[in-house]
């Protein structure tokens, strides 16, 4: 599984027992029946991005959304404590930039995808596609600016 998948589903997990005190055993149950489906579609994706995708288009979302809000309504909340306050060193924040670099690229590349195709197909038919064809491409760019 990819790393970057297998941080995924277990900040996913963890985040029922970092934030209640889950004491009901169905409950419990519950939660790691969902995740072993979870952690079977994280093993059949080929990356973090195809495993976002299939996960928000799968009934598994779903069905995590609404364990959570059985767990938020039946379980009481822990204490929550601070985070603790520490010195990023130069090398954390290169692993932090790192890591948010390979998030954006996995995210934005069925945009660029996008892109590349919509430019070949304005090409094929002539050298230099037609008048219309590259002001629709224009626009295309135009629109995914920041």
């Amino acid at each position: 599984m990819d790393t970057y998948t297998k941080q995924s589903i277990d900040a996913r997990y963890n985040s029922f027992f970092n934030a209640y005190n889950i004491e009901d055993a169905e409950i419990k149950r519950k939660i790691e029946d969902l995740f072993v489906r979870i952690r079977e579609l994280g093993e059949s994706s080929k990356d973090n991005g195809d495993f976002e995708t299939k996960l928000a288009s799968s009934p598994l979302n779903t069905e995590y959304i609404n364990l959570f809000t059985e767990v938020a309504t039946k379980c009481q909340m822990k204490e929550q404590i601070a985070a603790p306050v520490y010195d990023e060193t130069l090398q954390e924040k290169e692993r932090i930039k790192d890591e948010t670099k390979h998030i954006v690229d996995e995210a934005t590349r069925p945009i660029r995808r996008r892109i590349r195709w919509k430019v070949e197909d304005a090409m094929r038919d002539t050298p230099l596609g037609t008048v219309e064809q590259l002001s629709n491409l224009k626009g295309l760019f135009n629109k995914h600016k920041k």
